[in-house]
């Protein structure tokens, strides 16, 4: 998979029930019982962690092959096509064996 070195984000937080949006505030959407919101932006992936952290949340992490397929459609709804885009993984810290995703 390649990675680009400015990407938008897709971030997560957990759902508070008091917020709308079904449990989300507005501007993010549930799937399960977590929030996602796409910033549309080209940050760096430090950049996009800290924005995430500005919010309260952090960078989606992937479990189920569903929320791959939500998180995809979310990011085509708002952008038309299928950009790269950031995520939580990361092989920041060079620890063996390397991260890898395929």
């Amino acid at each position: 998979m390649l990675f680009c070195l400015t990407a938008p984000a897709v971030l997560t937080a957990p759902a508070k029930a008091a917020e709308g949006n079904q449990g989300c505030a507005e501007g993010w959407t549930k799937f399960g019982s977590r929030c996602f919101k796409l910033i549309n932006e080209k940050i760096t992936w430090f950049d996009a962690e800290k924005s995430c952290h500005s919010l309260g949340a952090n960078l989606a992490s992937i479990h189920s092959a569903e929320e791959n397929d939500f998180i995809t459609d979310l990011i085509k709804t708002a952008t038309g096509s299928d950009p790269s885009t950031w995520i939580g993984a990361s092989d920041a810290v060079k620890v063996e064996p390397k991260l890898q995703i395929t």
